[in-house]
């Protein structure tokens, strides 16, 4: 009896010692990415909407103030997570073992390639790698499930709602365009591409209402606007019928233009009449000629370089420490006004046009 006794709690321990099938069930493996080696398909198709005149984006865009975009900008949060996971040497470890990443360092070699995490997403469960390329840049978006991957031209940014992501950026830098995605099932699926030959978008990304907020900037004069992109337009195809924007658009300020108000010497501290004359060639630069006795006066006048937004010019110089020597210029009703902190009145002012 004993030894049935000990020969069944050897059987027992041996039983307990034995771990379920389905514990290590998951495979863990080592795998290497070399960049190019890799069969890669590219997830964002443009060539179906670049140069259609039916997906240029300067028939969606909807003026907004500069306020309402960095309000809006303040607000946004990429669902980028960059301390999650650590990518250390080219190493990533995911979820199905570890993936060494394959640099090529010769810059001058058309193989030139090295890699920078830019963070997980939980949105589409994937880590988002940087891929610095001799042609240019793009996104390699890395499953954290399994061993599989696609690219994108740049970092997709998500809306709040997590049911569409966008990019801006080609492999060139440049950002001429913007791709769309839904996204289904944890998964990107690029939709549209919008374009514009008019504009370069310095900066994109989603208000709380999953519509787009743009900064955009003129490319024949520099001049920078800003901007709202309502996705149901977007999915609905509906356009409007002349570029919101372009209705807003400065004139044609060539010309030379004077004006003599109060102001506050910075010689002695006494109120004086100043005198500006403004001369503009184009709507990008002007020259300011100061009317004053004194040299602190008309230390600040010489080039000045202008940007536009929502109809109104601003002028910034070399004494750019601050605004206070910023003018500002607006026509209404073929009428030219002027502000500056400079002056005594600092409203709008009639400008004398030459």
């Amino acid at each position: 009896m004993k030894n049935l006794i000990a020969l069944l709690l050897i059987f027992g321990i041996l039983s307990c010692k034995k771990e379920p099938d389905n514990l290590h069930n998951k495979t863990i493996k080592d795998y290497t990415f070399d960049y190019n080696k890799e069969k890669i398909v590219d997830l964002e198709k443009t060539e179906s909407f670049i140069s259609k005149e039916q997906y240029e984006f300067d028939n969606y865009l909807k003026p907004i103030s500069k306020e309402e975009y960095l309000k809006d900008s303040l607000a946004y949060q990429n669902s980028l997570d960059s301390k999650q996971y650590v990518f250390k040497n080219n190493v990533l470890q995911t979820a199905y073992g570890t993936v060494k990443f394959v640099p090529s360092e010769d810059k001058d070699s058309d193989t030139f390639v090295n890699y920078s995490y830019l963070g997980f997403s939980n949105v589409i469960d994937s880590h988002i790698i940087n891929l610095n390329l001799y042609e240019g840049e793009k996104a390699l978006l890395l499953s954290n499930q399994n061993y599989q991957y696609t690219t994108i031209s740049s970092t997709p940014f998500f809306s709040k709602s997590k049911n569409y992501a966008l990019n801006f950026k080609n492999a060139d830098g440049l950002s001429s365009q913007v791709s769309l995605y839904d996204i289904k099932n944890k998964k990107l699926i690029h939709f549209i591409t919008i374009w514009s030959e008019n504009y370069l978008t310095d900066n994109v990304f989603w208000d709380g209402n999953d519509n787009m907020i743009l900064k955009i900037r003129k490319n024949d004069s520099g001049a920078i606007s800003y901007a709202k992109i309502l996705m149901s337009d977007i999915k609905s195809g509906k356009k409007t019928t002349e570029s919101s924007v372009e209705k807003n658009k400065t004139q044609d300020w060539k010309g030379e233009y004077q004006i003599t108000t109060k102001a506050i010497s910075n010689y002695n501290q006494k109120e004086i009449d100043l005198l500006y004359s403004i001369s503009l060639k184009s709507n990008e630069s002007a020259i300011l000629s100061i009317g004053a006795d004194q040299t602190q006066d008309y230390w600040c006048e010489g080039d000045y370089y202008l940007t536009e937004e929502n109809g109104v010019l601003k002028a910034t110089g070399k004494c750019d420490e601050n605004d206070i020597n910023d003018f500002y210029l607006k026509q209404e009703n073929g009428i030219y006004y002027i502000k500056s902190k400079r002056f005594l009145n600092q409203d709008w002012q009639v400008l004398k046009k030459e």
